[in-house]
């Protein structure tokens, strides 16, 4: 989740780690701000390489927050041809999609935008780039009201940033809970689940449990031994009262 990090490569623009409170609570989130350089588009663009399966939905998923700069666009390009793509421009202060398109042979699906406390949305946008590619990488772009990619930059415009993911999904399908990456691997899905309503109650999971991309993505219990513990946060303290707890659970 550090943008500032490798995997990461800003064009025309500079990224600042740690700058505000992110969604899990803690102050994780970077601001990407613009440069001045002319007739140039702004953006950060992965350097890590996915490997989803050929002509399979691929979703790429953000959590943004809204600075002084309105729209962006997320695009999910082919890293063989460059130009087969699929990308949509969300206007973040409204937390509203305003166009989605292609280039090539890319295939729009999807997306979804969930709002979160304190203004974050998460964005996603699913697609196939081609049918032949097994490797993408994605770009998050300013964009001008007069959808203009290429422009000159003001120096000070800024978005928040945090917990890029991708994974494939369905088309439809909302993306799965953030899994932190930490240094250049992915954190184990069988080791953390994040909160994904903001109030930072990450849940720790014991017992090697698995995972379903079925109902927006679900932990699969062996029956036996596995187990989630959310520790003793103040903000699952239930007092003495009555209260009710509720979940949701297949067999």
């Amino acid at each position: 989740e550090d943008f500032t990090a490798a995997s990461w490569v800003p064009t025309a623009s500079s990224v600042s780690s740690n700058q505000s409170t992110s969604p899990d609570g803690l102050v994780g989130a970077d601001k990407i701000t613009q440069d001045t350089t002319l007739a140039s588009g702004h953006n950060l663009t992965s350097t890590t390489i996915t490997t989803p399966v050929a002509g399979a939905n691929t979703t790429f998923s953000v959590y943004v927050k809204y600075v002084n700069w309105a729209d962006i666009r997320l695009w999910v390009f082919s890293t063989t041809t460059t130009t087969d793509s699929f990308y949509a421009r969300f206007n973040i202060q409204t937390g509203t999609l305003v166009s989605s398109n292609i280039n090539g042979l890319g295939t729009f699906s999807s997306y979804s935008i969930t709002a979160l406390p304190d203004s974050w949305y998460r964005l996603s946008i699913t697609g196939i780039v081609n049918a032949t590619d097994t490797s993408v990488k994605a770009r998050i772009s300013f964009i001008t009201t007069a959808n203009l990619a290429s422009f000159d930059g003001d120096g000070v415009s800024s978005l928040l940033v945090w917990g890029a993911q991708f994974e494939k999904l369905d088309s439809g399908s909302i993306p799965t809970n953030y899994y932190p990456v930490i240094a250049t691997s992915s954190k184990s899905r069988a080791s953390s689940w994040v909160d994904g309503s903001g109030k930072g109650n990450n849940g720790s999971l014991t017992g090697g449990m698995g995972f379903s991309n079925s109902n927006g993505g679900s932990l699969v219990f062996d029956g036996v031994d596995d187990y989630v513990s959310c520790g003793t946060p103040s903000s699952l303290d239930l007092g003495t009262g009555n209260f009710t707890l509720s979940d949701r659970k297949s067999t």
